[in-house]
């Protein structure tokens, strides 16, 4: 959410209203403030904690709202045709369309190499990039929907 205009996060009849901020904490983690005054208290939520934050991400539900795999066929079917091709450099069940949206570009060579071999690190390489793509588009997504009340029950635990 750090990335995204915080302004524009809200509905437009309450942006001049929005107020947020990030703290640092004494335990290295940082506090993400935001209110929209006369339309919504004050929430926290805390990030920076990466070992919840991978937990609370690999244990969420698989979705494809990025749109990486075939929408013709059930998502946990097209994930298993999903393998890396070390002669195109890129991942085989994965639109070109979609290539750059995989982040290969983030792994070493040695490690795409053993993803050409082991078929299934090429799977829970996309299975983490969905999930993360996930977890943090769904927030904005509610924000713009009035929904920001849903986000924040589905994650209070995360704090």
């Amino acid at each position: 959410m750090a990335f995204y205009p915080l302004k524009q996060m809200a509905h437009p009849m309450y942006q001049n209203n929005f107020k947020a901020f990030v703290t640092p904490r004494e335990d290295g983690t940082y506090a993400f403030c935001f209110s929209i005054e006369d339309a919504m208290d004050e929430e926290t939520f805390i990030y920076g904690h990466v070992e919840k934050d991978i937990s609370f991400i690999k244990e969420r539900e698989l979705t494809d709202e990025w749109g990486l795999m075939d929408k013709n066929m059930p998502i946990n079917h097209a994930l298993n045709k999903v393998k890396y091709d070390d002669k195109q450099h890129q991942l085989e069940g994965v639109s070109p369309a979609n290539q750059k949206k995989v982040f290969l570009h983030l792994l070493d060579e040695n490690v795409k190499q053993k993803m050409a071999v082991y078929q299934s690190l090429a799977q829970k390489w996309i299975l983490l990039q969905m999930k993360c793509f996930d977890d943090y588009h769904r927030p904005l997504c509610w924000l713009h929907s009035d929904g920001w009340y849903r986000y924040y029950k589905h994650n209070k635990n995360r704090k």
